[in-house]
């Protein structure tokens, strides 16, 4: 089963975009629950002719359904006022990611109804590229808190965080881009040629900044970004202007009509 944690370059599927495509075919079986409440995992899973979601925003069904980097929707704050479970099966058990893809996103205008247009519109965007050098593959040392390698198990890509250092397991380098553009607030296009899963962590403690509300020091998130990255793992990001596609929704329901 290929797991992937939400915490994941638009792929647009047909000229109509946002709209169902004419060839796309629809899920044999498909259940949409409210999430239980309490729950804070999050996590997307396909098999071949299989979905299931778990615990995840209308908004972020969509973005997983158009393949969109999170400022590439817009949408009204609703989408993500309630948590959804959804699975879903296909008549075609051999269904691939791709097709899934175009499935939910007639699963979701059908149950939700929604309707989309496209527009490209000129932002503030990053390009996450290799710095000089390339990049810095190297196990965790006694003397180097960092490290950069490339994963050797299986399981869901993870994004997580100590006092010390942010961490990242089996994650690809889209992945990462999807990431950077939650913290930034802007598109971030991968541009590595990089295609393989990674496990890397990134000391903060050069960019700890004193914190007068007690809690501790906190990390300047800048500095770690744009130092922090091309210093310890090869990684840069750069500034620009770009023509970026946007999803904009036109209308729909908070809630699903019944299974």
């Amino acid at each position: 089963m290929r797991v992937i944690s939400t915490l994941l370059p638009a792929v647009l599927c047909s000229a109509a975009w946002g709209q169902t495509p004419v060839s796309a075919r629809s899920f044999d079986i498909a259940s949409i629950h409210p999430t239980e409440p309490g729950e804070r995992t999050e996590l997307i899973g396909t098999d071949p002719g299989s979905f299931n979601m778990h615990n995840v925003t209308l908004r972020r069904c969509i973005e997983w359904a158009y393949e969109l980097n999170p400022n590439q929707l817009v949408g009204p704050d609703w989408l993500s006022d309630v948590r959804y479970d959804i699975a879903a099966r296909a008549e075609d058990r051999t269904a691939n990611d791709d097709q899934l893809h175009l499935m939910l996103q007639s699963l979701l205008s059908s149950r939700f109804g929604l309707k989309f247009h496209r527009e490209q519109k000129e932002q503030s965007v990053y390009t996450l590229t290799l710095a000089k050098g390339g990049l810095k593959l190297h196990a965790q040392g006694t003397k180097d808190a960092s490290k950069m390698v490339e994963s050797t198990t299986e399981g869901p890509n993870k994004f997580s965080e100590d006092k010390t250092g942010a961490m990242a397991d089996r994650v690809t380098m889209a992945d990462l881009a999807r990431k950077l553009s939650e913290l930034l607030g802007r598109v971030v296009t991968d541009k590595t040629g990089l295609t393989k899963r990674y496990d890397f962590r990134l000391d903060i403690t050069p960019y700890l900044l004193a914190n007068d509300g007690g809690d501790g020091p906190k990390p300047d998130v800048m500095s770690v970004l744009f130092t922090g990255f091309q210093e310890q793992l090869g990684l840069k990001l750069e500034a620009g202007r770009g023509m970026v596609n946007l999803l904009i929704l036109d209308s729909g329901n908070k809630s699903p009509t019944e299974n």
